[in-house]
């Protein structure tokens, strides 16, 4: 019983790592939106992802904040471009940092969080369907165990199947 604690305890630890990101992931997405001033920039090009095989884009994007040039990549690399070169967008920044904008979009702002999260939350419903599974066939157990006739009738089926 306590092997089952400790596997229940990391399987539901595996579960919260990608909750947990989610959750630090839309603090931050949320901390780049509060408080934050916008201007209008220029998708000018896409970079491609760092890996090999991997045919995967983020925008460039232009911008000025009182009359200084600032430049932006996109966070999130995917293999198909939401933008177009010459787009505009708009971008979120603090005062204090302006060449820390942010493209203004959910698949920015949000994307992470919500796959992250949604990863987190549809495997806490397999291991909770697993262990209803499990409580379901343990009582079924304990009911056939409890009934003498069916134990008879398994006990003879075992009997008949070990002598053939």
């Amino acid at each position: 019983m306590q092997n089952n604690k400790l596997v229940l305890l990391i399987l539901y630890g595996m579960c919260a790592i990608p909750i947990a990101v989610a959750i630090v992931m839309g603090y931050m997405s949320w901390k780049a939106i509060s408080g934050s001033l916008r201007t209008q920039g220029t998708v000018v090009a896409f970079v491609g992802s760092s890996s090999a095989d991997s045919n995967t884009e983020a925008p460039l994007v232009d911008y000025q904040v009182e009359g200084e040039a600032h430049r932006i990549r996109g966070d999130v690399f995917i293999s198909f471009s939401a933008y177009s070169v010459g787009e505009t967008v708009t971008v979120l920044y603090k005062q204090e940092h302006p060449e820390d904008g942010t493209i203004n979009s959910f698949t920015e702002l949000w994307f992470g969080p919500v796959a992250f999260g949604g990863a987190g939350l549809i495997a806490v419903a397999f291991v909770n369907l697993a262990l209803s599974r499990q409580k379901k066939f343990r009582l079924r157990s304990a009911e056939i165990k409890q009934n003498p006739e069916l134990m008879r009738l398994i006990k003879e089926i075992n009997e008949k199947s070990e002598s053939e």
